[in-house]
């Protein structure tokens, strides 16, 4: 992860593109066959200071634009569908944050150390968040993190993935300045119940930021 980009929405997006000027809309339409806007009946939609935030035009994914309003971006959406452009506007700004990298550089996930769990049992699993920053975990002011995190078992020696597919939904709570909260880990590995006795490695990870664990070793012993 890049240390200066910044998070706008689900994007982290260098900051030099949210000071250029940007286009007028009809200018930005224009570059995909000028489709009519599709908005809502009473949403005014901002005519100026397009920019383009992310583009998967060539792979025919989306492309999104954002443009300035009064507390944050409001966003549009090209999607390619059936040989032409359609142009979906969200009104609702979307505020500007500073990126994971550095929303995560003060905190600090700890695993317990060494732990025991039964064969064919799935354990409760949290881990500790630190917070050593300045400000309150997560912030209130843009809305994007949470409590949330999930976890999963490895083989010894065996490095942690690098992508999550499950996104609950929980995750309530903050951790202050200075403070320590104990976190709830969902286990993600699918088969915990059937795996054999002996040691393994359980990572986590704190999904909003991507901040990793430590790997921690766990014991499966026998049924109980």
């Amino acid at each position: 992860m890049n240390p200066r980009l910044v998070q706008l929405g689900s994007f982290e997006i260098s900051p030099d593109l949210l000071t250029e000027p940007g286009e007028a809309l009809d200018t930005l339409l224009g570059r995909f066959g000028s489709p009519q806007v599709q908005a809502a009946e009473d949403d005014v939609v901002v005519g100026e200071r397009w920019r383009v935030i992310d583009n998967s035009r060539d792979s025919g994914g989306t492309v999104v634009a954002a443009a300035p309003v009064a507390s944050g971006f409001a966003l549009l959406y090209l999607n390619h569908d059936h040989g032409r452009w359609i142009a979906q506007y969200d009104p609702l700004p979307v505020p500007v944050a500073p990126g994971k990298l550095e929303r995560a550089s003060h905190l600090e996930l700890v695993l317990p150390a060494n732990a025991s769990w039964a064969q064919g049992q799935t354990p409760l699993v949290s881990a500790t968040l630190h917070n050593y920053g300045e400000r309150t975990f997560p912030d209130p002011g843009h809305g994007y993190d949470s409590l949330h995190a999930v976890g999963w078992l490895t083989a010894p020696g065996v490095e942690p993935g690098g992508s999550f597919a499950y996104n609950g939904s929980d995750g309530a709570g903050s951790v202050a300045p200075g403070e320590s909260a104990q976190v709830a880990v969902h286990l993600i590995t699918t088969d915990i119940n059937d795996l054999p006795p002996g040691d393994y490695m359980l990572h986590a990870v704190l999904h909003s930021v991507g901040l990793f664990s430590a790997p921690s070793r766990v014991r499966i012993g026998g049924c109980t």
